[in-house]
């Protein structure tokens, strides 16, 4: 049962992850908005954060005065409630011109075209990779480490708040961060931060490493409105939704073989090798991807070549 309603979860987060940011986004284009895409986008990441804060503070209590199942129950309600606010939903305007119905076959083949043909896309999609390495430590083994440190199993999630809290200011502040330093400043800053974070945890043996942790949730959100917004800036509407959701694809690609790698290592060497293996695949990922990268990653109005070029895959010019 457990495992079936897991895979009923998967589908459930491969229909919302990639299609959302593409309704925020052709929403606001619709406005001429589409600027104010990253600060939006980010707060939406900011309730979800807040969101999370408030379930690890209160789920558990609710469960020991209730029931197990009671907390899963409203849970479901909770989502239920979404469900009915989605069905207000309208289509947002599409100005890129007339609306075309393909079939999801046709959907997927001229979304890979556009991967395939656009090096910038391309890269920004193999860079969210680069970002879910940073993920491994927060996930899998921040419980480790507070047990490690003497903190027991049932404060997990009051010593989680604080990274909760600064996966909000993530989410707030990505686009100062990127008006302040540019796409490209930012792109290079995400794993400088990725690496030191890692490095840290590696050496320094004490409770108060764990703000390595705040910085790599903080850069795991902050990265959420930063990629997406670089990445339907540069495909047109009918696509926009598959191809950023092939960012959980290249994330899906690296955590597979990493997460259990360095939980092997975790296991098997010491509790710091994880952190080290961690810094080290951010290095070998990043290093020659940006390298690639770097000369594609464009202003805006290589952004505009891009989507036109784009464009012009879909219609089949």
């Amino acid at each position: 049962m457990l495992l079936l309603s897991y895979l009923v979860w998967g589908v459930a987060f491969s229909l919302y992850n990639g299609t959302e940011s593409a309704f925020i986004y052709d929403t606001l284009k619709g406005m001429g908005r589409e600027d104010e895409y990253q600060r939006i986008y980010g707060r939406t990441w900011a309730l979800n954060m807040v969101a999370a804060v408030a379930g690890t503070l209160i789920g558990a209590p609710l469960a020991n005065a209730t029931s197990l199942p009671f907390p899963i129950v409203l849970s479901g309600a909770i989502a239920g409630l979404a469900a009915l606010t989605a069905l207000t939903f309208r289509e947002p305007p599409r100005g890129e011109g007339p609306i075309v119905h393909l079939s999801y076959p046709d959907v997927l083949r001229q979304s890979a075209q556009i991967v395939r043909r656009q090096a910038a896309v391309r890269y920004a999609i193999l860079f969210v990779g680069v970002v879910a390495v940073g993920s491994i430590g927060p996930i899998f083994f921040f419980q480790p480490f507070l047990v490690e440190h003497g903190i027991g199993t049932g404060e997990v999630g009051l010593w989680q708040t604080p990274m909760r809290i600064a996966a909000i200011f993530g989410a707030l502040a990505a686009h100062r961060i990127t008006r302040g330093l540019g796409e490209r400043g930012t792109f290079y800053l995400m794993p400088v931060v990725l690496v030191s974070s890692y490095l840290l945890l590696a050496l320094w043996g004490s409770l108060y490493a764990q703000v390595a942790f705040l910085s790599l949730y903080f850069v795991m959100v902050m990265s959420q409105p930063v990629l997406t917004d670089y990445v339907n800036r540069r495909v047109p509407s009918e696509q926009r939704a598959t191809v950023v959701s092939l960012t959980n694809l290249a994330r899906s690609f690296v955590l597979i073989p990493s997460a259990p790698l360095m939980g092997l290592l975790a296991d098997n060497v010491s509790s710091t090798a994880p952190f080290w293996a961690g810094a080290v695949l951010v290095v070998a990922l990043s290093l020659p991807l940006l390298v690639l990268w770097g000369p594609f990653m464009g202003r805006r109005d290589l952004a505009e070549r891009s989507l036109a070029e784009a464009a012009g895959v879909v219609s089949g010019d």
